[in-house]
């Protein structure tokens, strides 16, 4: 028998891509497609959840995690062939997708993608952080607003990296005809980050949330 060593905390990052286009409507619902890229080890972690469930079972999941109110035309590829990234793809709706005020309408540009709590609770920690494997995550959301409103107020860009090139996460937004284009990138370069630069780590996630958190200003004119 033939034996290879197994290096146990992958370098290269497995990449997770999503791209999405939503509509908001007048009555404050949205719809939307997105599609999804999983690739290496974040394309086994999906095979494995895939796997576990049925097809209906799968996209119930979904539903749940978004709190979507419909979701339609699922497809998923490559769930076998193991040397391609597996795609997935949807459409959806969501009822109360934006808060509505007067004439102005609030959200935040990554709706329910984004992140609204810190996972790091501890004020300290004794052992250090396992991500299990390196990974990219990347979203791009393109969004139309409904005639007659427009952009008044949006989150400030932002990039920050966490020290040593351990991660780092990127937002970037801008107003374009008739609605908005959203980049966010969050990287975790790396498997395990060491108990003595959790404080660190803590205040690169609370400071994600307050940027995911920020909400867009829509004023109908």
């Amino acid at each position: 028998g033939r034996f290879r060593k197994i290096n146990l905390y992958p370098e290269k990052a497995s990449q997770y891509n999503t791209i999405m286009s939503v509509t908001i409507n007048e009555d404050g619902s949205l719809n939307g497609k997105q599609t999804s890229s999983y690739s290496d080890l974040a394309a086994m972690a999906y095979r494995k959840k895939a796997n576990d469930y049925s097809k209906d079972e799968y996209i119930e999941s979904i539903i749940n995690d978004y709190a979507f109110d419909d979701l339609t035309d699922f497809e998923s590829e490559n769930t076998k062939d193991l040397s391609k990234p597996v795609m997935e793809s949807y459409n959806f709706e969501y009822e109360d997708g934006v808060d509505m005020v007067g004439n102005e309408i609030y959200f935040s540009p990554l709706f329910f993608y984004k992140l609204v709590e810190n996972p790091f609770k501890l004020e300290e920690r004794t052992y250090p952080v396992n991500y299990s494997y390196p990974s990219s995550r990347k979203k791009i959301i393109n969004i139309k607003i409904p005639e007659g409103y427009q952009v008044t107020s949006t989150p400030q860009p932002v990039r920050m990296s966490l020290p040593d090139q351990m991660g780092s996460f990127m937002f970037n937004i801008s107003v374009v005809e008739g609605g908005l284009n959203v980049m966010s990138t969050f990287d975790i370069n790396t498997a395990i980050i060491p108990a003595y630069k959790y404080a660190e780590l803590k205040e690169f996630y609370n400071q994600r949330v307050l940027k995911e958190t920020e909400k867009v200003v829509l004023t109908k004119m």
